[in-house]
């Protein structure tokens, strides 16, 4: 009896560390997809600054185009509006998406601390077969 106990304990700490492996997978998979993630997030911060800079050279060359050509109060001011609303939608969609890469750095600090969780599991289980062996 006491021998189909032990093996029956044996037995369900096979499984839980086969669980506890998935799991650790998983969670892995997860972070990688995270990090991909936060890597596209950062190159489409880059280009948003890169084409925020591209605006703002516009809006500095068109202010220098009105003084040096004095161009009609009409099309300056169509021309700044439009400009100022590009700027402000770059502004905006950068601002979206240094959100997201916090919530992102978040979500990887999260699974980093559930990976060392799991892993720690399966030392506590191995040590727990190295003891019954």
């Amino acid at each position: 009896k006491e021998i189909e106990e032990e093996q029956l304990k044996h037995h369900e700490t096979k499984a839980l560390l086969s669980q506890t492996g998935r799991q650790l997978q998983e969670l892995q998979e997860e972070k990688q997809d995270l990090k991909i993630a936060q890597e596209e997030d950062r190159r489409k911060i880059k280009n948003l600054e890169q084409q925020l800079l591209a605006s703002q050279a516009q809006v500095d060359l068109a202010r220098k185009e009105i003084e040096e050509e004095q161009l009609k109060h009409h099309e300056t001011k169509a021309l700044l509006s439009q400009t100022g609303r590009q700027l402000q939608e770059l502004q905006e969609e950068k601002q979206d998406l240094k959100i997201a890469q916090e919530e992102d750095r978040r979500k990887i600090k999260n699974l980093e601390q559930q990976l060392l969780a799991s892993q720690a599991q399966v030392d506590l289980a191995r040590k727990e077969i190295e003891e019954e062996q």
